[in-house]
Parts: C-alpha cells; sequence; structure tokens
C-alpha cells in the first residue's frame, strides 16, 4: 500500500501487552488521514461511553498519507481520545517531528490502552515498543522531561510529553512535541495524565516511504513549493511567525480584546510578530519538511526559547490589555513548561 506504512501499533498499560494491528487497503481509503483512522479506531473501542479520565478512554495518535514524503507542511500528528474538557469527541493536532518519525519507523499511528500503576514513557522504534520507567521525570517540566528522554534514548529521536499540568488531570492539559509544538485545547495530556504516560519517544532506521508515482508526485510537490514561496500570507508568516496576524486581526475586528467587550486595542503593535522580530528574536524553525517555517526562536534574559504564537499573544496580551511583550514571552515558556493550553488558561 503506497505512502502508508500498513501496520498500526496498539499498546496496553495495564498488562504491559502490545500487539500490531495491519491496516487495510479498504479502511484506509475510506478513512483518510489521521484523524478519520482515529475516529473509526475510538468508534469500534467504545469511548464514547467511558470516563475520559479512567483506564477505559483510549488514546489514538496518528499521522497521515502524506507525512514524511517531500509534501510540505505535512507533518501533523493527530491526538485523539474522549475529552475530558468537553466530555464528547476529543481532537488535536501538532506539527514537529513526531508524525514523520512515526512514518520512518512504520507506524501509521499508536493506539493507547489501559493505564500504568507507575509512571512510564513508551520508546517507539520499527521492532515495536518498549515500556519505559518514568519515575525520575514524573513531576518535572515538559522541558527538563524532553531533554532527559533525549539524553536517554540518543539522536534521531522526536518526543511528546505532558507536563505537571497533564500529570495533575488539568482538563486542558496539553500534549508539548518536540520541546516547541503543542497539542492542546481538548485535554489530551489530561488523558496521557490518568495513564501515567509521562512522554513516548520515537525513533527510526531509514526513510524509505513507497510512492506509487514519484517523477509525478515530486513534480506537483514542486509546483507547491512555488506557490507557497511566492504566496504573501506563507511569506508573511516565515517572517513573523503567527504573531504577524495581531496587526491584521485588531485593523480587522477579530483580535479578542478586554474579554471581547472591546472592538480595538491601541497597544496591538506592542506584542505583535514585527515587534518580536525587531526586538527579541534570534532566528526561526520549523516542523519537519515546512516551507514556511514560521516558529519563533527568541533570546530573552540571556536565555534562548522558544516565542508565543498568535493565539498566546491575543489571549495574554490583548485580551488582558497586556501590551508588554516580554512578559507574555515568559508567560508562554511557563505555560508550556507546565502543559498547559495557553488559550483555555
Amino acid at each position: 500500500m503506497y505512502a502508508y506504512a500498513g501496520r498500526i501499533l496498539r499498546v496496553n498499560l495495564s498488562d504491559k501487552s502490545s500487539e500490531i494491528v495491519k491496516l487495510e487497503k479498504d479502511l484506509a481509503e475510506k478513512y483518510v488521514g489521521g484523524s478519520g483512522l482515529a475516529a473509526y479506531f475510538l468508534y469500534r473501542c467504545g469511548v464514547f461511553g467511558v470516563d475520559a479520565l479512567s483506564k477505559d478512554n483510549v488514546l489514538a495518535i496518528f499521522n497521515g498519507p502524506l507525512t514524511g514524503t517531500s509534501a510540505p507542511s505535512t507533518s501533523r500528528a493527530e491526538f485523539c481520545a474522549k475529552s475530558p474538557l468537553t466530555g464528547i469527541w476529543g481532537e488535536s493536532n501538532a506539527g514537529g517531528k513526531l508524525a514523520a518519525f512515526l512514518k520512518f519507523a512504520k507506524w501509521d499511528g499508536l493506539i493507547i490502552e489501559g493505564s500504568s500503576d507507575a509512571p512510564v514513557y513508551l520508546l517507539v522504534d520499527p521492532n515495536g515498543v518498549e515500556i519505559k520507567d518514568a519515575e525520575g521525570i514524573w513531576g518535572r517540566g515538559c522541558y527538563e522531561a524532553q531533554d532527559i528522554i533525549e539524553k536517554e534514548v540518543g539522536e534521531r529521536v522526536s518526543t511528546a510529553v505532558i507536563g505537571p499540568a497533564g500529570e495533575n488531570l488539568v482538563k486542558y492539559a496539553c500534549i508539548q512535541v518536540d520541546n516547541s509544538r503543542h497539542a492542546g485545547r481538548t485535554g489530551m495530556g489530561a488523558v496521557m495524565g490518568s495513564k501515567k504516560l509521562k512522554g513516548i519517544a520515537v525513533i527510526y532506521d531509514s526513510r524509505e516511504i513507497e510512492i506509487a508515482n514519484p517523477k509525478e508526485f515530486e513534480n506537483e510537490v514542486k509546483a507547491l513549493r512555488e506557490r507557497i514561496d511566492k504566496n504573501f500570507t506563507c511569506n508573511m508568516f516565515k517572517e513573523l511567525g503567527t504573531g504577524g496576524y495581531v496587526e491584521t486581526s485588531e485593523m480587522f475586528g477579530d483580535l479578542p480584546v478586554k474579554y471581547f467587550i472591546q472592538g480595538t486595542f491601541e497597544k496591538a503593535s506592542e506584542i505583535s510578530g514585527s515587534k518580536m522580530a525587531s526586538t527579541f528574536l534570534k532566528g526561526n524553525d520549523g516542523c519537519f519538511g515546512c516551507r514556511i517555517r514560521c516558529g519563533r526562536v527568541v533570546e530573552i534574559n540571556g536565555k534562548t526559547i522558544h516565542g508565543p504564537e498568535y493565539e498566546t499573544l491575543a489571549t495574554f496580551g490583548s485580551l488582558q490589555l497586556i501590551d508588554d511583550l516580554k512578559s507574555l514571552i515568559e508567560i508562554n515558556y511557563l505555560a508550556n513548561d507546565l502543559g498547559v493550553d495557553t488559550i483555555s488558561a
């Protein structure tokens, strides 16, 4: 089956077992993409009738058919489960390297069931999974936890972890992927916490993905890259990050101001992507295979960290009439380290 790995890894944290589930072609064609496959398997598992923070909830993590190929901006991992925040379908996706590394490890997705008695993290490779002790990193922030796992596992690893918020079952806890990307809003971090699952690490051997018509595919990819490179919005995000939308959204009346009771924010430029670019910005980074690379790398208090996205600048900035960009960068770092979604928080 072209583009797909054809395998799904199913892990049970309660009895520490795992099995390989074959992904049938007709299923892949009917439920295209990560969220489609996740919805199918979660429905089959019956999660709609369980407590979202019980061991009976199931966490599904899937990539898509284009993930890991040369197609730009396709490294998105879908995290799906019953949401502890809403009590219904929970879905969140994050960039970084995780989705691509899963595909390179020859997996289309992970299905995680049950719950562990003690903190653990999963080490996934092409041969399967090893359930590792995480007692020593339970209680630590996302950044430190990821550093520890990366040192234990070695180079060429992608990680997804939770912070203290997820461990304490905060219903809007998020999952941090590769130190700078987040699966937020629906409480997927709390689902991991309820399973005593501190994190997931993925490693691979090679990057072989079979394409049906490689030459035609690369021609389409080339054309798409050229379109992206010429697109105004894509170039704006590359230069200014998603924070480049702050001033535009304020002009359109789209920026949330003073808890949505005020229509304009005169200090919008003080928390914008252009302001960040002229003050704290040191560089940019991006998800695997992305042409835009909208991620902000900033330096503050002598430390190089990732800067905030538009949503954080809006919810902690204009929504509360805060125009101190340095403070917003610090708040963003703290929220990320705790593992809380900055929109819901």
